[in-house]
């Protein structure tokens, strides 16, 4: 709230409204993935190429909507309110929203891809690490000490999101690639 009302309508709006909206799609293809892969096996082989093909399609899948976002801001912003103000700032910040889609997205595939390979601990350290331990402290040192308001509200969480994403990603490479036999 101390970046003021209409930041933080447009920070609702961003992570609350259009994040969420288009997230929806992310649970699916993690669940997906998490029974194929689990139905062929933990991570080696066809599990292993499974959880592959859904970590690549959900990343071209949100790619493509967060540059769709981002050609078309202002009629984006313009879908979840009608105050000017909220539209411009919103409309203005949906470049970062559309950057932090993937990793953001991405680790609600990979999470499940792991636990159905038999990873139960790693996924929730990852993610606790980058949502307790980097973005807050982020996102209060962008905020009330370098002035940056909404952007470095965003900036915080595309830092924890793309954190907990590579930790994901290279654990499921790891399964994948190096521990396939230990799996099977």
């Amino acid at each position: 709230g101390r970046i003021g009302g209409d930041a933080l309508a447009a920070m609702n709006l961003a992570t609350g409204g259009l994040l969420t909206f288009i997230g929806m799609l992310a649970p699916g293809l993690g669940s997906a993935a998490a029974v194929l892969i689990a139905r062929h096996g933990a991570a080696g082989g066809t599990a292993g190429r499974i959880g592959w093909l859904a970590i690549a399609l959900s990343t071209a899948l949100f790619a493509v909507l967060g540059a769709l976002c981002v050609l078309f801001d202002t009629e984006v912003a313009r879908l979840f309110t009608g105050e000017p103000g909220i539209v411009l700032l919103l409309a203005s910040s949906l470049w970062l929203v559309a950057l932090l889609m993937i990793p953001d997205l991405g680790q609600m595939v990979v999470d499940p891809a792991l636990r159905a390979a038999g990873e139960h601990w790693f996924p929730t350290f990852a993610r606790t690490a980058a949502f307790v331990g980097v973005a807050p402290a982020m996102g209060i040192w962008l905020v009330e000490y370098q002035g940056y308001g909404l952007t470095g509200i965003l900036a915080a969480l595309i830092a924890a999101s793309s954190l907990a994403y590579v930790l994901l990603l290279g654990r499921w490479a790891w399964r994948v690639n190096f521990n396939a036999a230990a799996l099977t």
